[in-house]
């Protein structure tokens, strides 16, 4: 049983991790833009949030993955020692640590919800209408300065 305790415990600290990591990725979309006259630091700057963003969400699945692989474990050692709870505190505390996990991974589910409402929200802003110059050296530079951009 003690086996089962320690696989929840680990459980719920990677959902802390995971949990963590995706309101840092909060605080990053709702950093607010400063719009500068400059361009291509706007653009930089646009470009560092979604890299920042981008790295954790790599991070998060690296947890993600390991939460599996404990739950599996977990399952798997539980399905072996089910039988053996002996005291009904060991029941209790069993139940108390699976509800725990249950609704951290609850308000993980609606944190990373938030955040996607969150990014179509900024990618939204972000976007706006490019008005082209009728004058084909305009439109040439333009170009260029675009592709020195990407």
């Amino acid at each position: 049983m003690k086996e089962l305790f320690e696989y929840l415990k680990n459980i719920h600290e990677l959902l802390e991790q995971i949990y963590t990591i995706t309101d840092n990725q909060t605080t990053v979309l709702l950093a607010p833009m400063e719009e500068t006259t400059n361009e291509e630091e706007d653009s930089f700057k646009e470009e560092s949030s979604l890299d920042m963003i981008t790295q954790m969400s790599d991070y998060k699945e690296e947890l993600t993955e390991q939460l599996m692989k404990a739950e599996d474990l977990f399952q798997k050692e539980y399905d072996k020692c089910k039988h053996l709870a002996s005291s009904s505190e060991e029941v209790m505390e069993l139940k108390r640590l699976v509800s725990g996990v249950l609704e951290r991974k609850e308000a993980v589910v609606e944190h990373e919800q938030s955040n996607m409402l969150l990014l179509k929200s900024r990618s939204k802003r972000t976007l706006e209408v490019v008005h082209l110059p009728q004058n084909p050296i305009e439109v040439s530079n333009a170009y260029k300065k675009q592709q020195k951009i990407t």
